[in-house]
């Protein structure tokens, strides 16, 4: 498996060919998901060929929105499947890779190790300080393809969905959880003293 070079070929293809209205799902977001996949993997013990599996996952996770926000997890796995065998990855390795980029789908419904880290990594943000501006970004991008109506709205998906999250990984809960509730709480207090 030639990571490195899948790595390039594809954070060059989210930069050059996403849709300048994807403001969330973009290759920051990409790059994040990876480096947050990596401290969780780090900390879980996960070395070797697990790992690389579980970047290269993470690599794809988001790349169906280069086809589709409808589904995108399928053309994630369809586009891994396209590009990975240029790159030394095996028809096992990629079927893998697939499984855990679509445990990601919403609701979140991991079954093993590597899909509960990358599950985390994916919405490690909500337990972090970037949180508001990473949030913004995926309400700009809700906005433009339609699927919000208004910031109040927002607040109230974002409150309900932070209220019922948790994290899958003992790391995940260790970093994020208390973060998290801080997030929550300046989101209650915006809703609250907004409307």
């Amino acid at each position: 498996m030639n990571y490195e070079r899948a790595y390039d070929f594809l954070t060059k293809k989210l930069k050059n060919e996403l849709n300048t209205h994807i403001t969330y799902h973009d290759v920051s977001h990409t790059k994040k998901v990876i480096a947050s996949a990596v401290i969780i993997a780090r900390a879980e013990n996960i070395t070797g060929q697990d790992l690389i599996l579980l970047k290269t996952a993470a690599l794809f996770h988001d790349s169906g929105f280069l086809l589709s926000r409808a589904d995108h997890e399928v053309h994630s796995c369809r586009l891994a499947k396209k590009y990975l065998p240029r790159y030394q990855y095996n028809e096992a390795e990629i079927e893998l890779i697939c499984k855990l980029i679509m445990t990601t789908k919403m609701p979140q419904s991991p079954d093993n190790q590597l899909s509960r880290i990358l599950c985390d990594a994916d919405l490690y943000y909500l337990g972090e300080e970037g949180y508001a501006h990473q949030a913004e970004n995926l309400y700009q991008e809700l906005l433009s393809d339609q699927q919000m109506r208004s910031e109040r709205e927002w607040l109230k998906m974002q409150i309900d969905f932070l209220g019922a999250h948790s994290y899958f990984t003992p790391t995940a809960n260790k970093n994020c959880d208390a973060g998290k509730s801080i997030n929550l709480g300046a989101l209650q207090s915006i809703y609250e003293s907004s409307y």
